[in-house]
């Protein structure tokens, strides 16, 4: 998975700076909390994307003269989370039950699955939390033979339309895939 120049200069320079007054994420509906899955103990990220707060509304604001549509959905957006674990052939069944577990207890937490998808190398798994008619979180689970287990967690009032946009911009493949306009950047 790559960033973008932009995106990762970005992350550079501004992420060390944590002490910004802001919500607790962890309280919001949409945010999904990937520690449940214990692999934080065991392996470290080989990719960590965090954008929140102010970083995700300098994103939104350098997207605008480019891609005004983007830009307003990201400033609609409070957080978006991207983690990447490389895995074992040895370690993909065990993660394989634990990402079950998990998210059946988002699907009892109101959590509604709207993608499944099982080939023999890659699993994905994509699922949606609504407050009335808002989508306030997206969640996307792959597992896969080569890259591992990669979480993608958007939090805040999500447009549906736009979800592909988002991840041609950052190069989130699960996301990418759902663009309608793939010919026309």
């Amino acid at each position: 998975m790559r960033l973008t120049g932009f995106l990762l200069i970005a992350v550079l320079i501004l992420a060390p700076s944590r002490s910004w007054a802001e919500e607790d994420l962890a309280k919001l509906s949409g945010y999904v909390d990937f520690s449940s899955l214990g692999l934080s103990k065991k392996s470290e990220s080989s990719v960590e994307v965090y954008l929140k707060g102010p970083l995700l509304k300098l994103v939104s604001e350098a997207s605008r003269d480019e891609d005004p549509e983007l830009g307003r959905m990201l400033a609609k957006l409070k957080l978006i989370r991207v983690e990447v674990f490389p895995l074992s052939s040895q370690e993909r069944e065990q993660v394989e039950a634990q990402v079950a577990q998990t998210t059946q207890r988002l699907e009892e937490q109101g959590w509604e699955k709207v993608v499944r998808v099982r080939e023999a190398d890659e699993q994905t798994r994509i699922y949606l939390k609504t407050e009335g008619e808002v989508i306030t979180g997206l969640l996307v689970v792959t597992i896969e033979a080569k890259e591992g287990l990669t979480f993608v967690n958007l939090v805040g009032d999500i447009d549906p339309s736009e979800l592909g946009r988002l991840g041609g911009k950052f190069n989130i493949p699960p996301l990418d895939s759902m663009r309608a306009d793939k010919g026309r950047q």
